[in-house]
Parts: C-alpha cells; sequence; structure tokens
C-alpha cells in the first residue's frame, strides 16, 4: 500500500513525539531563566537558552524514537505507539542516525572539554537506556536513574557551562529540583504502563517491585520534592531564596499532579 506525504509527516511527528518534551522544555527554560536572572545583563545570555531549546529537542527526539524502536515487539503486543510499525527498520535507522548527529553536534561545537565529555555520556546514556544488550531501562534502578538525569538535569548542565555562575548553590539547587522532577515523574509513568509492561513482558523497577511498594516511593519522592523547593528561603538572602521557592514551587505542580493522577489509578 502506498504511503502518502501527509501519512509519513503525520507518523514522524507522532515517532519523534516532539509536543511530549513541552514539559522537559518548560522546567528547563524556567531553570536557565532563574540562573541567569542574577547574572549582570541578563538578555545577553538569550542564544544560550536557544541553544539549550535545541539541544533538547534533538536530543529528545533521539531518545523517544530509540525508545520505541527498542520497545517495538513489545508494544506491538498492546497496541502502543501504531507509528513506529508506519516505518521500516531501514527508515527507523536513518532517523535515528541523522538524529544521533545533531544531538552531538551541538555539544562537540564547543571546544570545552566538560561540555563535549557531557554531550558524549549524555548521548550514550540516552542510548543505552533502550538499546539492546544494554538496555537500561530494565535495569531496575539504573532506568530510573538514567531516565530521570537524561531529560532534565544534564541538558541544563551543559547551559551551566555555556554561562558565568553567580551562585553555585543556585545550580546545584536547580540541578537538584530538575533530578527530583525527573524521578517523580519516570516512577510515576512507570505506574501509569504497569499493566501494559506487564503484559508485554516488559521488566520496569515499578514491575520488579510491585505497585504497592512503588506507590509508597512515589509517595515519598513527592514530598521531598515539595520540601526540597523550600530550602532556597535558608540558604540565600530572603528576597532571592523566596523568589526561587514561589518560582519551582509553581513549576512543581504540573509534576505533583502527574504524580498524584498516578498513584489514583494506579
Amino acid at each position: 500500500m502506498q504511503r502518502t506525504h501527509k501519512e509519513f509527516l503525520i507518523n514522524l511527528i507522532k515517532l519523534l513525539r516532539i509536543f511530549e518534551w513541552a514539559d522537559k522544555l518548560q522546567l528547563s527554560f524556567i531553570s536557565a531563566f532563574i540562573l541567569i536572572s542574577f547574572l549582570p545583563n541578563p538578555e545577553c545570555y538569550l542564544v544560550q537558552i536557544l541553544i539549550l531549546g535545541i539541544y533538547m529537542l534533538f536530543l529528545g527526539s533521539y531518545g523517544y524514537v530509540a525508545n520505541s524502536y527498542g520497545d517495538k515487539e513489545q508494544d506491538a503486543k498492546v497496541g502502543k505507539h501504531p507509528e513506529v510499525q508506519f516505518f521500516s527498520d531501514r527508515e527507523i535507522k536513518a532517523i535515528l542516525i541523522l538524529l544521533a548527529i545533531l544531538s552531538l553536534s551541538i555539544p562537540l561545537y564547543f571546544p570545552d572539554l566538560k561540555i563535549r565529555l557531557l554531550g558524549i555520556i549524555t548521548f550514550l546514556l540516552v542510548t543505552f537506556y533502550s538499546i539492546r544488550p544494554v538496555r537500561l531501562k530494565e535495569r531496575g534502578i539504573w532506568g530510573i536513574l538514567t531516565a530521570a538525569l537524561t531529560q532534565r538535569p544534564l541538558p541544563f548542565l551543559l547551559f551551566v557551562f555555556l554561562v558565568p555562575v553567580h551562585n553555585p548553590f543556585i545550580s546545584y539547587f536547580l540541578i537538584g529540583w530538575l533530578s527530583l522532577i525527573g524521578i517523580a515523574v519516570i516512577l510515576s509513568h512507570q505506574l501509569f504502563d504497569y499493566e501494559n509492561d506487564v503484559k508485554a513482558g516488559v521488566e520496569t523497577w515499578v514491575t520488579n517491585i510491585g505497585k504497592k511498594k512503588a506507590k509508597q516511593v512515589v509517595k515519598g519522592v513527592v514530598i521531598l520534592m515539595i520540601l526540597y523547593v523550600l530550602t532556597p528561603i535558608f540558604a540565600l538572602p530572603l528576597y532571592q531564596g523566596l523568589t526561587i521557592t514561589i518560582v519551582t514551587l509553581a513549576f512543581t505542580g504540573h509534576s505533583i499532579g502527574y504524580s498524584i493522577d498516578a498513584l489514583r489509578r494506579a
């Protein structure tokens, strides 16, 4: 059956799952704006924020395609992501190669060795999360940590390396905040996917320990997130700390809601 250009484009957009990166981009941009707001002439660093956004789109699309390709057989059993079946293996591999080049080209463009190493390590973690034989996704806690770190904190760390640091605590706090959100979201995502993963034979941290224990962990992470965003009040001058706490708490709300929804449905 001949495919139309419209069908190809629609399935490509679904495959890349670009719209699923809105939340990840939003939180990273918020973190970037918080970081530069304490620098003289923060408007001078808007180009770096643009670089962060483009990098995350390329890396995120690569990660989603790699994950869909790695889960192709399991997803077919439960009817998930039918767009993967639309493309041939050769087409998927060509898309992965193109996205891999784009994802690596940005960090490798910079002469700073830290940025280059960070880009390579992040790329390898994203790759090994889904692709066999390593497939960190099915290696318990390693899958949780890999997903949590590669989706937000590690790309944001690249941005940190691109701008002057006004106060190291703010950088550390934001990386920790993004990490906790990442952990809460991936745990909740695995709770949502529990039934499908069991049917498809996908081993995740949640399927290994069971829903009951996983729900307790998610509750603990949510409480920890709320307490964590209060720390700037005690570690920074009051006006700075209070501002950061209010902003991060407001943007933690979506992740808290997602986690509560996962707990309710599990």
